[in-house]
C-alpha cells in the first residue's frame, strides 16, 4: 500500500497518468453505480416496511386516470408497474368523457384504447363514466386509498372518496389555476402531489399539504447499450425527442437551424427527432413520430434535446442532455441537483429560461464534436445523473411515504 502511495504522489509521465486513470476511474463509477442502487433500494425496503406495519396487510390503491397520450398516462403506467413490487395492490379506472362513444360497452372500450393501455392491460382495469360506477368499483375491490391523476378525473374521485370515507391523493401533472378550478378537490385531499415547482405554484390555500415528486423513469430499462467510444470523423448523433405544442415547440425551431449551421461548417451530424413537435417543419432531421419503442434510437445517439421525461430517459442511455423547450437551459450538470431545492429538468414557459439561439446552441453541440474525451466524459455522466437523480423507484419511495402519511390516523 505504501509503495502505490508513493507511486501516485511522484510527477508521473503522461502515459503512466492516463494507465492509471484508466484504472482508477472505472474502479470510482462502479462504486458510484453500486451505492446509488443500495441506496435507493433500501430506501423502498424501509418505507415499505412501516406502510405494512400500518396497514397489517396489502394496501389496495385505486388509480384514476384519462386514456390520453401524455405525462399523465405514462406516470400510471409508471404507478401501475413498480407498486405491486412493494406489496400495494393496484387497481386502475379510467374516466371516460361523453364524446368517446359506446367506449363504456363491454369490449368496445378495450378495442378502442388498447393502444394507450400499455401495462394498465396486464392489470385489474375498468372504464367508468359516473360517480357510481366509480364507488361499486371501490367498493367491490375494497379500495383502501384514492389517487387521482388528471384533473378531468378529480370531481369524481372527490365525491367517491367523501362518501366512503376513503382518503384521497391528487397528483397535479400541469400548470393550471388549480385553486380557481378545483378548490374542494384539493381542500378534501389528503397529500397534494406535484411533479414540479412551476405545477405547484397555484396552491397556496393547501400548502403544507403539498410535496413536490418529480417524474422518474426505469434507469434499468433505459440504459446505455456498449459500443465502442465515438471518435473524431465520425457522424455526431443528435436526438431531439419530446412531445410539445404550443410555444414548447420554439426551441425545435431554434436546435434545427443550428444543425444546418452545424453541417455549413463541415461537421458531420446526424439528426434524428424522435417523437411529435406539433405545428414545427423541421429540414435538417429525420422525423421519426411515435414509435412503439424508443430504446434503440436512444442508445444509438449522443447528443440529447428536450426536457421532462423524455430527456431523462434520453441521459439514462448515456446521451448527454440539453434541457430545450420554450427557452433554452443548456447541458445538464451535476450542479443542478447540488441544492436542497434541485433545478427542475424542465423548459415549459414558467421557467423562465432564456431564449433559445441557434449559434449558441450550435457552439454547445461544436464543443463535443471536437473533443472526444470531453465527449464520453460527459455521457458517462449523464448516465449517473439518471441513476442518481431519475430514478423511477426514488419516485416509489416518496409516493409510498405520501400513502404512508395519509393512511396514519389525523
Amino acid at each position: 500500500m505504501t509503495n502505490s502511495v508513493n507511486k501516485l504522489s511522484r510527477p508521473v509521465a503522461g502515459r503512466d497518468f492516463c494507465y492509471i486513470s484508466a484504472r482508477f476511474i472505472p474502479l470510482c463509477l462502479l462504486y458510484q453505480f453500486c451505492y446509488t442502487r443500495i441506496h435507493i433500494t433500501g430506501n423502498i425496503f424501509n418505507t415499505t416496511y412501516y406502510l405494512a406495519k400500518i396497514v397489517g396487510e396489502s394496501l389496495h390503491v385505486l388509480l384514476t386516470t384519462c386514456l390520453v397520450r401524455s405525462g399523465v398516462l405514462t406516470h400510471a403506467w409508471d404507478l401501475v408497474q413498480q407498486l405491486p413490487a412493494y406489496g400495494i395492490e393496484v387497481t386502475v379506472a379510467i374516466l371516460q368523457q361523453a364524446d368517446e362513444g359506446g367506449g363504456s360497452e363491454p369490449g368496445s372500450g378495450r378495442e378502442k384504447f388498447s393502444n394507450l393501455l400499455g401495462p394498465i392491460s396486464r392489470g385489474r382495469y375498468y372504464f367508468y363514466r359516473t360517480t357510481d360506477d366509480l364507488a361499486a368499483i371501490c367498493q367491490e375491490h375494497k379500495i383502501e386509498l384514492l389517487h387521482a391523476h388528471s384533473r378531468l378525473a378529480y370531481p369524481t374521485s372527490q365525491v367517491v372518496a367523501k362518501r366512503l370515507g376513503i382518503p384521497l391523493v391528487l397528483t397535479l401533472h400541469g400548470v393550471f389555476p388549480w385553486q380557481k378550478f378545483y378548490p374542494s378537490s384539493l381542500l378534501q385531499a389528503r397529500a397534494v402531489i406535484a411533479i414540479g415547482p412551476a405545477q405547484a405554484a397555484d396552491t397556496e390555500l393547501v400548502r403544507e399539504k403539498v410535496v413536490i415528486i418529480p417524474n422518474g423513469i426505469d434507469t434499468q430499462y433505459f440504459c446505455p447499450q456498449p459500443s465502442a467510444p465515438w471518435r473524431q470523423g465520425e457522424e455526431l448523433h443528435v436526438i431531439w425527442f419530446g412531445r410539445t405544442n404550443g410555444a414548447s415547440t420554439r426551441g425545435v425551431t431554434v436546435l434545427d437551424r443550428a444543425i444546418y449551421l452545424l453541417r455549413s461548417r463541415g461537421l458531420k451530424i446526424k439528426a434524428t427527432l424522435i417523437g411529435r413537435a406539433a405545428d414545427v417543419y423541421v429540414h435538417e432531421f429525420a422525423a421519426l413520430d411515435w414509435v412503439s419503442d424508443p430504446l434503440p434510437y436512444l442508445q444509438s445517439g449522443h447528443l440529447a434535446f428536450g426536457h421532462g421525461r423524455s430527456l431523462r430517459e434520453a441521459m439514462s442511455c448515456g446521451n448527454v442532455g440539453f434541457l430545450l423547450g420554450h427557452g433554452y437551459g443548456g447541458q445538464v450538470e451535476a450542479s443542478w441537483f447540488a441544492g436542497e431545492v434541485p433545478r427542475p429538468v424542465s423548459a415549459i414557459p414558467e421557467y423562465n429560461l432564456p431564449k433559445p439561439e441557434a449559434e449558441i446552441i450550435a457552439a454547445d453541440i461544436a464543443r463535443f464534436y471536437h473533443n472526444e474525451k470531453l465527449l464520453e466524459q460527459a455521457r458517462i455522466e449523464a448516465r449517473l445523473l439518471a441513476l442518481r437523480h431519475f430514478d423511477v423507484r426514488e419516485m416509489i419511495r416518496k409516493t409510498i411515504a405520501v400513502y404512508e402519511n395519509c393512511l396514519t390516523p389525523e
